[in-house]
């Protein structure tokens, strides 16, 4: 069962990506116990019963992901920070291909009457 506090955010997520192939993957019990990302200092583990937290997805046909390690406890809003930066990972890719152009709508010319 996905906690309310972030089931909207999966929801969201989920119909943003491409054919809805959005995936949040809960591992316990990993050996792991730090991954390279800008949230994992926040939810560094204190104890030994942690569990990884991952995602991924394909969103404007490439694919993306990435995961941080917390204690058990923290899962929850872990999991909610989580999501939140997918969101923001998104928001990026949509702001470098409009920088780029590749997200341009053509509009009405400014000669039109």
């Amino acid at each position: 069962m996905i906690p309310p506090t972030y089931a909207a955010k999966l929801a969201a997520l989920t119909a943003r990506a491409d054919d809805g192939r959005f995936a949040l993957t809960v591992r316990p019990g990993t050996g792991v116990r730090y991954v390279p990302h800008p949230l994992q200092a926040v939810f560094a583990p204190v104890t030994q019963n942690v569990v990884l937290l991952a995602w991924d997805a394909t969103y404007k046909g490439s694919p993306w992901g990435d995961g941080l390690v917390c204690d058990a406890a923290q899962q929850v809003p872990a999991t909610s920070a989580l999501l939140d930066h997918a969101s923001r990972v998104f928001d990026l890719v949509d702001l470098r291909r409009s920088a780029s152009g590749m997200n341009s709508v053509p509009g009405p010319s400014i000669n039109m009457p």
